[in-house]
């Protein structure tokens, strides 16, 4: 029902893109206009206006005098605008004339500059001087770059063992970030420097900092002895804190290893011995606030356990009392949406108060934006901004909340909110932070508080990913490989790909595989292609998974395995992908790597078809032809071997037999298209009561399929099919009474009409009820039901369903906040050919939520 559904989704995109887009910054890309702030315009001009302060022209005097720390500072003040404005050339100059001097900090900002070409020309060689000379000095920064350069060979040869020794250096300074990097790298990385147990004292490091990445790795080799002993129960905590933060290995990985019961091979008298989710109970029973957060935890997501909201909010609540933070803002998360409890605002706030007051960072952002909306208590702009502050201190990515508060409209001017504006953001990218040099990527990408700067947006993107981080280095691939701020630069993509691919990252591997196997921006390497299709297939990546069936199926890069490659295609099918439910039933037809099943066959081939897989079609003619439908008893929905027979039952009188005739001969399955004749196979099988014919016939009518248009008359049969139970026949019904086709326009029938075709699982009906029930088109709006019916859709592979689901689940409306859900629904989406959808959950993977 394509056609029918038209008007209403086309509504709630407009809708639900002026609502979601603007937080990712995505309405510049689609021609809407994000303008940069008023509040920013205003600083900006202030600036350009200031006159230089006196400290400013007193550096400068100690500056010109020689004074190395005088030009440092002066450097920086010119580079930032602080007190003068922003003069990054001559920034440049000073930086220079200090690093000259020896100063570390000098010489690393110098290579920073010198790196990027801001306020110079772009010079990579020099500014590996200027690092390693600042390295050489004990600058941690400086160290942690070189060690980069070093490992991945960039502007220089590549030296593992050289850049350990800089990567140890700059760990022992306690940068948990790099700390964790140190830990991958002697883990995963080159042979000459794997060293199992020292990665596990680094990765301890990092996660007692909160690392999130090194949580999960910690998790990994306690669960697995790799580098340590064994010791199942500190392997799920570790597990359980990187999951919080809704990372999918150490989620899929806590999943197995509850379900276990045994925490692995740990023998029966091993200290600790593990007994799975159980355990877990017990310990929290006995009043252990850890495993209390941690039972909650895996309640609530159905981690190694059937989900229990109920019960989840019972363990937080006992772990939130003994003063566990993040049972805290848990707990308050619950009461603020009524997921296992009832809605409780006032109480929501006081829990996350509570957390946010113990240094928790998300709390603290959390409790912010609430004052600043007057959610579950009263709106208080100022202090909200406090609450702000003290997260970015910490870390936590506050960019788009503080970007609002700065203009709230009831700051005076003097407020602290003029400090959370794009300039601060700049300053820390400039001073070396990696999250800041990203999140200024997206806000010139996007346009966020600024104007937009593509070219601007992968400087900083390759600055970022100069230091490590895979989801940034596979954003700059994707730069590259697209000129997107750039000339188009194949084979840099591909360094990159590879970079993001060996730390991890799923995407990227996958891309690599493609590039290897093409031989894009490298020579061909079926071998190596198929090495990082199956890292990414393994890790869930659907077209990675058909990849990986398609190499093994033809002995490209690896041995024939036609077993294996029936199994990659059945994940790959069971997620919705057309060309995987193609080839699954190809092979089914013809017993390739399993045993023959043409009636499975012929129910993937439909899939694909109805997806619009130009080759299922074709195939599932073949298959009709043959007379390979199986020997189906006549309750069967196809109960024909052949077209020839499936003819004589219905010129016998049959209905269903008639029905499907009318299908073949629409289609053009198993015999030449003839669409008149359909009709009149249709129209003899809808007078004897068929429903699916009434429904079919209906739409030949509506579409002059066969026949001349009589929308009246398409509404007719419609509603005879509607009425005896028929979902398709429910929905195309309510899309006519929504847009007043062939009959009066009466929206509040038409949800009535789309509610029954809903709850009998029809999906497009699903999608259109549940874009109803968000702008109360024909009902009153419930954000919370509207959910409800675009998850039942998407998961049924409805892509407009996906990008529903999606944009809910990133700001919040009608289900809790789970911009990692919303993310995995839109690339769905985007699988399916939805361009808006993809661009918004590459935007979000990388956006400051």
């Amino acid at each position: 029902m394509k056609a029918g559904c038209n008007a209403p989704v086309l509504f709630w995109n407009r809708r639900f893109f002026a609502m979601t887009l603007l937080f990712l910054g995505l309405l510049n890309l689609f021609g809407c206009g994000v303008k940069t702030t008023d509040t920013v315009k205003r600083l900006r001009t202030e600036a350009e206006n200031d006159t230089t302060t006196d400290t400013v022209k007193r550096l400068r005097t100690e500056a010109e005098n020689g004074d190395v720390n005088a030009q440092f500072d002066l450097g920086r003040c010119l580079a930032f605008g602080d007190g003068c404005k922003k003069n990054p050339e001559e920034a440049v100059k000073w930086f220079r004339m200090a690093a000259e001097q020896g100063d570390a900090k000098a010489q690393c900002c110098l290579g920073l500059f010198l790196e990027s070409g801001i306020g110079c020309e772009e010079n990579r060689k020099e500014a590996m001087k200027w690092f390693r000379m600042a390295a050489e000095q004990g600058y941690a920064h400086a160290q942690y770059k070189l060690g980069l350069k070093l490992r991945h060979g960039i502007d220089c040869e590549k030296n593992p063992e050289e850049a350990v020794k800089w990567f140890r250096m700059a760990a022992e300074q306690g940068d948990a970030m790099i700390q964790y990097n140190l830990g991958d790298y002697l883990s995963h990385g080159d042979d000459c420097v794997k060293n199992p147990e020292e990665a596990v004292k680094w990765f301890r490091m990092a996660a007692e900092q909160g690392n999130a990445y090194a949580q999960c790795s910690l998790g990994f080799c306690l669960a697995d002895g790799v580098g340590c002993e064994k010791n199942p129960e500190e392997a799920v905590k570790w597990l359980c804190m990187a999951a919080e933060e809704g990372d999918e290995q150490a989620q899929r990985k806590l999943d197995t290893y509850l379900k276990a019961g045994d925490g692995g091979e740990t023998t029966d008298d091993s200290e600790g011995s593990f007994k799975g989710i159980d355990h877990l109970r017990t310990m929290a029973e006995n009043g252990d606030a850890q495993a209390q957060y941690n039972l909650g935890l895996c309640l609530d997501k159905g981690i190694g356990v059937e989900k229990n909201p109920e019960e989840a909010v019972k363990y937080y609540r006992m772990a939130a009392e003994q003063g566990d933070t993040k049972a805290q803002c848990k707990l308050g998360l619950c009461l603020m949406d009524g997921i296992g409890c009832e809605k409780n605002l006032e109480e929501a706030v006081k829990w996350i108060h509570k957390a946010a007051e113990q240094a928790d960072a998300k709390a603290q952002y959390d409790l912010g934006l609430h004052l600043m909306c007057g959610v579950g208590c009263e709106k208080n702009p100022i202090e909200a901004v406090k609450w702000f502050q003290m997260a970015a201190e910490q870390g936590q990515a506050v960019l788009y909340a503080c970007l609002k508060a700065g203009s709230g409209g009831e700051m005076t001017d003097d407020s602290e909110a003029s400090l959370k504006d794009i300039d601060r953001l700049r300053k820390m990218a400039e001073n070396g932070d990696t999250e800041a040099q990203y999140n200024l990527g997206l806000c010139l990408v996007s346009g966020i508080g600024c104007e937009k700067n593509p070219e601007e947006a992968v400087k900083w993107f390759r600055t970022a990913a100069e230091q490590g981080r895979a989801d940034i280095q596979y954003i700059l691939a994707q730069c590259l490989a697209n000129g997107i701020g750039c000339e188009k630069n194949p084979e840099e993509a591909v360094k990159w790909f590879r970079m993001a691919a060996e730390n991890g990252d799923t995407e990227a591997q996958y891309s690599l595989g493609l590039c290897l196997a093409n031989g894009i921006g490298c020579e061909k390497n079926p071998e190596e292609a198929v090495k990082y299709y199956r890292m990414a297939a393994e890790r869930g990546e659907v077209e990675a998974q058909w990849k990986l069936g398609l190499c093994l199926m033809d002995d490209i890069g690896c041995e024939k395995n036609l077993e294996e490659a029936i199994k990659w295609f059945r994940k790959a099918a069971e997620q919705g992908n057309a060309k995987a439910q193609y080839s699954l039933g190809l092979c089914l037809t013809n017993g390739i790597g399993c045993e023959k099943n043409p009636v499975e066959a012929v129910e993937w081939l439909c899939m694909a078809a109805e997806q619009g897989y130009p080759k299922a079609p074709v195939e599932l003619d073949t298959c009709l032809k043959a007379g390979s439908a199986g020997e189906m008893t006549d309750d069967s929905e196809v109960s024909f071997r052949a077209v020839d027979h499936l003819r004589t039952m219905a010129e016998n009188g049959d209905a269903g037999a008639q029905c499907n005739m009318g299908l073949c001969l629409i289609k053009g399955v198993g015999c030449e298209k003839n669409q008149e004749e359909a009709v009149k196979y249709y129209r003899m099988a809808a007078e004897q009561g068929n429903a699916k014919a009434q429904c079919s016939l209906g739409n030949c009518l509506r579409y002059g399929f066969g026949c001349k248009i009589n929308p009246k008359e398409a509404v007719k049969y419609y509603r005879m099919a509607a009425e005896q139970g028929n979902a398709d026949a429910q929905g195309r019904l309510g899309a006519c009474l929504a847009d007043g086709v062939g009959c009066e326009k009466n929206q509040k029938e038409a949800v009535k009409w789309f509610r029954m075709a809903a709850d009998q699982g029809n999906a497009d009906a699903q999608c259109i009820l549940g874009a109803c029930l968000a702008n109360g088109i024909g009902c009153k709006k419930n954000p919370k039901e509207a959910v409800k019916y675009y998850r039942m859709a998407a998961e049924q592979g409805n892509a407009d369903a996906q990008v529903g689901l999606g944009f809910c689940l990133a700001d919040g409306v009608g289900c809790e906040k789970n911009p990692e859900e919303a993310v995995k629904w839109l690339r769905m989406a985007g699988e399916r050919g939805n361009k808006p959808a993809r661009v918004a959950a590459w935007l979000m993977s990388i956006s400051p939520e």
